[in-house]
């Protein structure tokens, strides 16, 4: 994954409005939607005096350059800091996307400044905005894929504590990326060189458990023909990380605290032997409930929980469901296409149980399956979704045929994800898909404007361009990237010369 681009914007881009007064700290600005989404990740930078922000075609300085829509350009929003901290935002193309997605207008308070709130522009670009100016860091440092302020934070964690060997226990749910932070520890510190072995307990019957940690030796019991050397000895040297330590069976716990106690470790039927080993151990169990039952040791606890790493849920770092997303689609080769608004939107919204191997198999979903289908497959989303995810996910199996597209909803006009479904199977040609829904050429468009997907007429010559280019001058495949007819691109590039 590309580093994310940074710029710190002390001089302001040129036509910015400059109302200031001296702030504490700054503001900054991460692009968590954009029509392109190699920009997602983008981090712009401004001095805390800054007291009024154009978000628009050529304001701020964006280091990918301007945001370049035509939606936005033409209706440019300006975030104003009131006197009292708070932020409104001026302009019709503003929308508050963190929880209430789908009403315009932007009023958003002080204190919701610190953690920060994501700002629709035109249904067409997602800008997270929020206080404290720090540094941004590569979307991909430490191999922790993430820009928002948390993932900055446990970075800085890691760096601090990757250069010692005192035992350090990952703490976070189940998918929050436990193991790449054990991974991280053991890359940046001074046993890089050395192996890192990775052992799941959960995985290890109770019966095994002692031969495979510690090894045993031959005859040791039935069945074992050779001496086997275990788990620590093959990690001597370098990192042992010990992933689902509630799993640990209680027979094993002594064994393991001496030998955090002592470096010693004692084989089935053999002898003692010293290692060399840092341990980092992870769980999401509630490792204290199972002090107070008895079922795991107290004085093991704390000879594990001599640093602890919390890795915080996906919920609470917004930003990084954009870039992870974005992250995971470039896995997959999957285009530079972004995701629609509204499905963004409920991406947003969603509280994501599974964390990022949720995120995960839902953008699998949305590679193969397309978005009206993958939102469906998100459980329980509840109030936090907007109306439009849920009634496409109620829907998105409902046939778009040309025939019956008004009997077929009744008086319900279609939802975006309909509008997004029957466009994509019409090859969005405008005549054919509003036949299909049973809906007039303007409620269409309309429908467009809402689901942010462009007319023909309405791209510019640098979308076209760089479609094109991607596309290797293949007229289908550039229309199909841009969301437009091919028919409405070849009209749009005779018009523009192309």
């Amino acid at each position: 994954m590309p580093a994310v681009q940074t710029t710190d914007a002390t001089t302001l881009a040129e036509g910015e409005p400059a109302c200031r007064r001296c702030e504490p700290s700054g503001w900054r600005l991460t692009l968590l939607h954009h029509p392109d989404a190699a920009r997602v990740g983008e981090t712009l930078v401004l001095p805390g005096s800054v007291r009024s922000i154009l978000l628009s075609r050529g304001a701020p300085a964006w280091p990918g350059g301007p945001i370049g829509d035509p939606y936005v350009s033409r209706s440019p929003v300006e975030l104003v800091v009131l006197p009292d901290g708070s932020l409104v935002g001026q302009g019709t193309a503003a929308w508050s996307v963190d929880g209430a997605p789908g009403r315009p207008g932007l009023a958003v308070p002080a204190a919701t400044l610190e953690r920060g709130v994501a700002v629709g522009l035109a249904r067409r670009a997602i800008v997270w905005v929020e206080r404290g100016a720090e540094p941004a860091v590569p979307c991909d440092a430490l191999g922790l894929v993430g820009a928002s302020r948390a993932m900055g934070a446990l970075r800085a964690q890691i760096a601090r504590l990757a250069p010692h060997v005192d035992p350090v226990l990952v703490r976070g749910e189940t998918g929050s990326g436990k193991e790449h932070v054990a991974r991280a520890l053991h890359l940046e510190g001074p046993r890089a060189r050395r192996p890192l072995v990775v052992v799941n307990l959960g995985a290890i019957p109770a019966s095994t458990a002692a031969s495979q940690l510690f090894g045993h030796a031959a005859g040791a019991f039935t069945g074992a023909t050779r001496a086997h050397e275990g788990y620590f000895v093959a990690a001597d040297g370098g990192t042992l990380f010990l992933d689902e330590l509630g799993e640990l069976p209680e027979g094993e716990q002594p064994l393991l605290l001496r030998a955090l106690d002592s470096r010693e470790i004692q084989p089935v039927g053999g002898r003692a032997r010293v290692v060399d080993v840092r341990l980092v151990a992870a769980t999401d169990a509630d490792l204290e409930a199972a002090v107070d039952a008895r079922t795991f040791r107290a004085a093991l606890l704390h000879r594990l929980a001599v640093q602890v790493i919390h890795v915080p849920p996906l919920r609470e770092r917004p930003v990084d469901v954009a870039v992870q997303a974005a992250a995971f689609l470039r896995e997959r080769k999957a285009g530079v296409r972004a995701p629609c608004f509204s499905t963004m939107e409920a991406m947003l919204a969603y509280a994501w149980p599974g964390n990022s191997r949720e995120l995960r198999a839902f953008v699998a979903r949305l590679d193969v399956h397309g978005e009206a289908a993958a939102l469906a497959t998100l459980p329980g989303r509840g109030d936090r979704a907007p109306d439009d995810a849920k009634n496409g996910a109620e829907r998105s199996d409902a046939p778009t045929g040309k025939a019956g597209g008004r009997s077929r909803r009744g008086e319900r006009p279609p939802s975006p994800a309909e509008v997004i479904a029957a466009l994509a199977a019409e090859g969005y040609a405008v005549d054919a898909t509003a036949a299909a829904l049973g809906i007039s050429k303007t409620t269409l468009y309309a429908h467009m404007a809402t689901a942010g997907i462009p007319r023909g007429q309405d791209l510019d010559e640098e979308a076209i361009a760089a479609a094109l280019a991607a596309s290797g001058g293949d007229v289908g495949r550039a229309a199909a990237a841009l969301r437009v007819s091919a028919r409405a691109l070849r009209l749009r590039r005779g018009a523009t010369g192309g």
